[in-house]
């Protein structure tokens, strides 16, 4: 298995070579520029200088011949061009790997606001959907469902343990398929050119719109047409007088009175031609792949392996009509096409019937390629980081078992591992420390790895056992102006929904609590925390709470299941540092008044 290191080495040495190779097509461009240019003045020059002194054969030879050389030229380049294009989207997709290797934000793509809208307490408080948050760390979709479903698995909930199996093997198999990752996002970026694309065939595909009487409209017409031909050959031959003309109004006549039943075959025109083809070569490629030794990867392709419906095969019967249909660009030739058949109705027919034969399988094909970029996502997260580990879900007394658990958003150079055991004999498990000691940072490590590991991903942590919990946080809290909430009454409010939904789903559950009720004054805020605690330690909840305030600790002694951990500071030459090191055992030290007498303030 490859370091990260030298995945961060192999990386750097691929973008080098890319760029090498995009500065030799680069170059090659030019070059051709250049030549074509001189081709087409030589073809100026040539053919009028030979045109005026009446050599006009010669000139017509010569035009013709570097006409052809030039045109082989245009072919050639636009090849170039095309390459350019591929290597520039490919160096881009590299570089944006090594921001994610080296947790470079800047260089990360961020997700829309339009996509990370409305997010819930656990994406908040976990950091999840934020800026420089998990999800912009994880994300290489470029589909808006893509994005969402990931952002579901992500969603913290309990899944059945066959899901979850199936998931760690699905990403596993992707894990070692680089080449095949890679190639599937290259292809998706270079056919889609925006971002977190938005399906409008699949509103096309369930329009209901009543197409009733087309097709007997259609024949109709197709009869008029038959008998203005036949009268126009007539009147060319001599055989029938000029009465063809009121024939031929007849026809143009219906030809514009039935154009409500094909009213939209423009809008459509413009969907199938740009949304038929970009997906033609996304799933095509999909399509064409070996896996043949990747099963659980091959089982959730079927959609796409089914011989009898396989995206090729259903699509390709589109592709004359589409290219028919953009002729519709060109009012002289379509005219043309109307004057020896009704064309569009014709089409319409051919289009709706396509409509009906991809309508079962079509969602199914989207959906299918949804999750797959998905979980491309988590086993491209898996690839860059070989540290990290899958989880093991136990039903056993163990709710959380972590050994070397870090936090993903931490660079690695300033990440610090814990472990923790969570079971009966410690249910609540309050961890005291001083100000910026690593609390808060140990709460949401625990937090992220457990939605990670819930996801199917890996976790980071050498290892992760943990049983099926619903998970609760309660750590950013803010007071509101607009609803005219303070911050303690914020605070109150979270904790009592999460105490009622625990109540209402019956379930075992772990709640995070950051610096529990420092909303209030230290009497109540004490008397408020142990009341608080000796529920949750009595109930089928585990918790891990914050605190400043040191007396809580006694509460250990009062209740058997109630473990006391902390996080300390050192003091060197009047400089403060820290270890986060979760330690157990309440916090000895305490920090506030050697803050502010660092910072000059009086004490």
């Amino acid at each position: 298995m490859k370091s990260k290191e030298q995945i961060n080495s192999n990386i750097k040495k691929e973008i080098l070579r890319l760029n090498s190779k995009l500065e030799l097509l680069i170059s090659i461009s030019k070059k051709y520029s250049l030549i074509r240019l001189f081709v087409f003045i030589s073809i100026l020059i040539f053919f009028f200088g030979f045109y005026v002194y009446n050599y006009k054969t010669s000139a017509t030879i010569i035009a013709s011949v570097l006409g052809m050389i030039f045109l082989i030229l245009m072919h050639n380049h636009s090849k170039v061009e095309k390459s350019i294009k591929r290597f520039k989207v490919y160096i881009k997709i590299k570089k944006e790997e090594l921001a994610r290797l080296e947790l470079d934000w800047e260089n990360i793509p961020i997700l829309d606001n339009s996509i990370i809208n409305n997010p819930t307490y656990l994406e908040q408080d976990l950091n999840i959907t934020e800026k420089y948050g998990l999800l912009q760390l994880i994300n290489t979709s470029v589909s808006l469902s893509s994005v969402n479903i990931l952002r579901d698995w992500l969603n913290g909930k309990i899944i059945d343990e066959k899901i979850f199996l199936n998931r760690q093997k699905i990403i596993s198999e992707l894990k070692i398929l680089k080449r095949f990752r890679d190639r599937l996002l290259l292809t998706t970026k270079l056919s889609i050119k925006k971002s977190f694309l938005k399906v409008e065939i699949s509103n096309w595909i369930n329009n209901t719109e009543n197409k009733k009487g087309l097709k007997i409209y259609t024949i109709f017409l197709t009869l008029l047409c038959f008998v203005n031909i036949f009268m126009v050959i007539g009147y060319s031959v001599g055989f029938i007088s000029s009465y063809y003309y009121q024939f031929l109004l007849v026809y143009i006549f219906f030809y514009i009175a039935g154009t409500k039943l094909i009213k939209n075959i423009q809008d459509v025109t413009e969907i199938l031609y740009d949304e038929v083809r970009k997906f033609s070569s996304i799933f095509k490629f999909i399509e064409n792949y070996n896996y043949t030794s990747h099963q659980s990867l091959k089982e959730l392709l079927q959609p796409f392996l089914k011989a009898e419906s396989a995206p090729s095969k259903s699509l390709s019967k589109i592709n004359i009509t589409i290219e028919i249909l953009n002729m519709r660009k060109n009012p002289f030739l379509w005219f043309f096409f109307m004057s020896v058949a009704p064309i569009d109705y014709l089409l319409s027919i051919r289009v709706e019937k396509f409509r009906e034969s991809i309508k079962t399988d079509f969602p199914q094909w989207l959906n299918t390629w949804y999750n797959l970029e998905a979980y491309c996502s988590l086993a491209e997260f898996a690839y860059l980081n070989p540290d990290y580990n899958f989880a093991e879900i136990n039903e056993t007394q163990k709710l959380i078992e972590a050994k070397n658990i870090g936090h993903p958003l931490i660079n690695p150079t300033q990440k610090v591992a814990n472990d923790l055991l969570i079971n009966e004999t410690t249910k609540t498990n309050l961890i005291t420390g001083s100000n910026m000691s690593g609390k808060s940072t140990f709460l949401r490590t625990i937090g992220v790895n457990v939605l990670l590991a819930y996801s199917g991903s890996v976790v980071n942590a050498e290892k992760f056992v943990i049983s099926k919990f619903n998970l609760y946080t309660c750590i950013k809290v803010s007071d509101s102006v607009v609803d005219g909430l303070s911050y303690f009454y914020s605070e109150v409010k979270r904790l009592k929904n999460i105490i009622d939904e625990i109540k209402n789903k019956n379930e075992k559950s772990l709640v995070l609590i950051d610096e529990i009720y420092k909303g209030t004054n230290n009497v109540e805020r004490i008397i408020g925390s142990k009341a608080l605690i000796k529920y949750l330690s009595n109930e089928n909840i585990y918790s891990i709470i914050t605190t400043h305030d040191l007396e809580l600790i006694k509460i250990a002694d009062e209740i058997r299941n109630v473990k006391n951990y902390h996080f300390k500071e050192l003091i060197e030459e009047n400089k403060m540092s820290f270890d986060f090191k979760l330690m157990e055992g309440p916090c000895p030290t305490t920090n506030a008044l050697k803050i502010m007498k660092l910072e000059g303030l009086p004490t």
